[in-house]
């Protein structure tokens, strides 16, 4: 009878040996958003499913269960990263856009200081052609 360390180091050598590339993987693109490039992140499946006819008993439940897993935990952080991505440059262009918002305002305050009212003409109540 073998240790049962033994077996479950064979078992991830079987495992390991079985894989070759990564099939779920991750892309980014690039998306236009108020004239900014910014990138997208998404997970995406590549190749066939190795382990698709894993076991039918509880053992096979288990990797399917887990592979279901960590693919929704990709795709989740995949989008965080995205969002996380929009925010920081969001905060990078706030001071920015803050500092050109002060600047036309101050602007428009400087041109009505500096330009009187025009003067009040009274509208005449009949429509001439």
């Amino acid at each position: 009878m073998a240790p049962a360390g033994s077996l479950r180091h064979a078992h991830s050598y079987n495992v390991r040996e079985n894989a070759g590339s990564a099939q779920l993987k991750v892309r980014s693109k690039m998306d236009n958003v108020a004239g900014v490039q910014l990138p997208i992140f998404e997970s995406y499946s590549e190749g066939a499913d190795v382990f698709e006819l894993t076991g039918l008993g509880r053992g096979g439940q288990q990797v399917q269960h887990c592979k279901k897993t960590f693919k929704n935990a990709v795709q989740l952080l995949a989008e965080l990263a995205t969002l996380q991505v929009r925010l920081r440059a969001a905060q990078a262009t706030a001071p920015a856009a803050r500092a050109r918002r002060t600047r036309t305002q101050m602007r428009e305050q400087r041109h009505a200081a500096a330009v009187p009212p025009p003067p009040h003409r009274p509208r005449s109540s009949s429509w001439t052609r």
